[in-house]
């Protein structure tokens, strides 16, 4: 659903390029010049979102500690990392999910325990397309009673829950990638239940983190940017009961793709699956 969504908005924003264009072209704007205005347009409101959403982390968030920060160069590659995911996700990843996509493979047994990728806030599976060639490649579909969860941004937050309520009996470990854990500022612009649950402050945490309180569930392990631009203030992704890990220079999308996030991410499956294995 999400998928036809997003390509319906696409196509209203192609329609509205291709009005402007032929007015543009009726006033003796070449066709090319119209085609270049219109990429020009689509680009710079992704660019947009991109720099603003960094500068008012770094406005909002305190400064992050020595070993975190990063230099010119670093912030030049943050801005075009996370660029390149959000038009990636925005023209492709998210509307065309049903095609790009790995198809699911068929369950089948064996005796690894297998991961279970969960979506965040306004998203789908075709958000984890850069993740899944790589975890197709060393993890395959089981018949296990457990799973790991590997949860990207709100998606933690829905782990966390389903911990609270049901328990550890069928997960293994919890892996979170750039969760809000403890909210974000961000989420007051964000229209819907979810996103007022993921406010600073907000009874659903609270309450959340009350039932934790004292309790590690699984082996977990959170990982988060320093400069996160849709998580602030950045230390809302640490989890108190979770092995937490900050990789700094990475945007919210752009952490999906990145290697070091794979390497984390990877003997965090393999940790869980010692440990499963052990008990």
């Amino acid at each position: 659903m999400l998928a036809r969504f997003v390509r319906l908005a696409l196509a209203l924003e192609l329609a509205a390029y291709a009005a402007l264009g032929a007015w543009l072209h009726a006033h003796d704007s070449s066709l090319a010049a119209v085609v270049a205005l219109a990429l020009l347009v689509a680009a710079g409101m992704r660019l947009a979102f991109v720099v603003a959403t960094i500068l008012l982390s770094e406005a909002f968030a305190p400064r992050p500690p020595v070993p975190e920060r990063i230099g010119a160069l670093a912030w030049l590659r943050l801005v075009a990392g996370e660029f390149r995911a959000v038009l990636l996700d925005n023209f492709l990843f998210l509307p065309f999910e049903p095609w790009i996509t790995p198809r699911e493979p068929a369950p089948r047994r064996a005796e690894t325990i297998p991961v279970v990728l969960v979506h965040g806030y306004f998203s789908s599976r075709g958000y984890f397309e850069p993740l899944l060639g790589f975890l197709e490649a060393r993890v395959a579909a089981t018949e296990q009673p457990r799973v790991i969860l590997v949860c990207h941004s709100m998606g933690g937050i829905a782990a966390r829950l389903y911990l609270s309520e049901h328990g550890a009996g069928r997960v293994a470990g919890l892996v979170t990638i750039a969760s809000p854990h403890a909210g974000t500022i961000l989420a007051r612009l964000a229209p819907g239940a979810n996103a007022r649950q993921m406010e600073r402050g907000s009874a659903f945490l609270a309450a959340l983190a009350a039932r934790e309180a004292g309790c590690a569930p699984c082996d977990a392990t959170s990982i988060y940017s320093p400069h996160d631009n849709l998580v602030w203030p950045h230390e809302t992704s640490r989890l108190a009961w979770a092995r937490s890990v900050a990789l700094p220079g990475l945007g919210h999308v752009a952490i999906l793709s990145a290697p070091s996030t794979h390497r984390i991410l990877l003997e965090a499956i393999q940790r869980a699956r010692s440990g499963a294995a052990r008990g």
